[in-house]
């Protein structure tokens, strides 16, 4: 018999990085993490709090000189992908000192990061970052202004991302959702029939209508997870963008796609998609450059981000379900979401009607 994921005739592997999602987190005791900082960094710790992390272990760092976090990778996180994350967090700090990203805090050693061996006895990459203040955006009040300003620093970002090269900047993750397709061997995961069905008509409408016009857009390094838990507000007199952190997502995309990805996670908040991407688009393209053509496909690009949300949450839920339920935090999000874009009304969204709706020219 046939499986859901057999039936998607030309399914690609899934990407490498999978390992990262089937091995378990990193497992350090708070005494453990404190040794590692005094001997890694110098630092004496006066509290340290554990935070809840997908794939890595992470902890909140208090100090008479600060706050910090503490990120330890996943064993099975490559060394070059570590290294890409810090060069990225590394040409922002460059780059525009004062944009709202966490910086790399250096070891004794002048490094980037140092090796701890975790309770299992796996090697795992450690960073010290600095610790952004502000309110979640999960925990804000959603309004134009607020959304158009999220628009502005995603635009001030791709800008100074644009130049970034590294040798290692292509390297494919599950969550990279311009390559959804790739994870069709993923459907036998979702329990219902009539489910499964409706992904594979939308991965089959990617597939044909969507992927083929990526290769046109302009691309470079994202963040691509600009979630209401990674987005910091500053609620102090009009809402607006006050930080952005865990570049654990980065990857090198149509530059697009990170307005899409930061819309799938506001949709559920605001009454009407084009507005949406209209306030998004009216800051981001202050910044960076946005043709009418990219922002046609930004439904498409979301739709393909609710699709990937969908399908590696299920997988790993099935993987830990002892954690399922952090995993599926934003599986029913990403389901209303995408019947949301199912009853989407398009028809002002040809190039004609995108400029006139943002104003372009």
């Amino acid at each position: 018999m046939a499986t859901a994921a057999q039936d998607m005739s030309g399914a690609a592997s899934l990407p490498l990085d999978r390992d990262l999602f089937v091995s378990p987190p990193p497992r350090l005791s708070f005494e453990q993490v404190a040794a590692l900082l005094e001997r890694a960094y110098g630092i004496h710790p006066h509290d340290i709090t554990a935070l809840a992390s997908e794939r890595d272990a992470n902890f909140r760092i208090d100090t008479d000189g600060g706050r910090f976090t503490l990120k330890v990778s996943n064993a099975a996180e490559p060394p070059a992908a570590v290294d890409l994350n810090s060069c990225v967090l590394n040409h922002i700090n460059e780059r525009a000192p004062d944009f709202p990203a966490p910086k790399i805090v250096r070891t004794v050693g002048g490094g980037f990061n140092t090796i701890v061996t975790d309770g299992t006895g796996k090697p795992s990459n450690v960073r010290l970052l600095t610790y952004l203040d502000g309110l979640p955006l999960g925990d804000a009040e959603i309004s134009s202004p607020l959304v158009r300003s999220i628009g502005s620093a995603l635009g001030r970002l791709s800008c100074i991302l644009d130049d970034f090269d590294h040798p290692h900047k292509n390297i494919p993750i599950l969550w990279d959702s311009t390559n959804v397709h790739r994870l069709a061997p993923l459907l036998d995961n979702v329990p219902d029939k009539g489910r499964r069905d409706v992904l594979k008509r939308h991965l089959r409408h990617f597939e044909t209508h969507v992927r083929p016009t990526l290769g046109k857009r302009r691309r470079h390094i994202i963040h691509n997870d600009a979630n209401p838990g990674n987005v910091l507000v500053n609620v102090r007199g009009t809402a607006s963008f006050a930080g952005i952190f865990d570049f654990g997502d980065i990857v090198y995309a149509p530059a697009i796609n990170e307005l899409a990805v930061a819309a799938t996670y506001l949709l559920a908040r605001c009454d009407d998609v084009v507005s949406l991407i209209s306030d998004l688009v009216s800051g981001y393209a202050g910044h960076a450059a946005c043709t009418s053509e990219d922002l046609c496909i930004v439904p498409d690009l979301m739709t393909a981000r609710f699709l990937t949300t969908i399908l590696i949450t299920h997988w790993r839920a099935d993987l830990f379900p002892g954690n399922a339920d952090y995993i599926l935090r934003n599986n029913p999000g990403a389901w209303a979401g995408l019947e949301r874009m199912d009853r989407m009304d398009r028809a002002g969204l040809t190039p004609q009607g995108i400029q006139q709706l943002t104003g372009q020219s």
